[in-house]
């Protein structure tokens, strides 16, 4: 699921990041700062910590397994 707001994610959330069609981060949500369309994850490959901007690129949602 496309997301364009920072409101709509929660912490333990699963999503990707993509720039022009290509996949730059994958991780789970672990802090979110709607008022700023920031965000951060830690990401799956390099279990580091990373600041996403809603403005750059697109966010897809997955969801989490029971």
């Amino acid at each position: 699921m496309l997301i364009v707001r920072c409101v709509d994610l929660a912490q333990g959330d699963t999503i990707e990041a993509w720039s022009q069609g290509v996949l730059v981060h994958r991780g789970t949500v672990t802090q979110t700062m709607p008022k700023a369309g920031l965000f951060w994850i830690r990401e799956d490959q390099l279990n580091e910590r990373r600041l996403v901007d809603m403005n750059e690129l697109e966010i897809l949602l997955f969801p989490n397994d029971p």
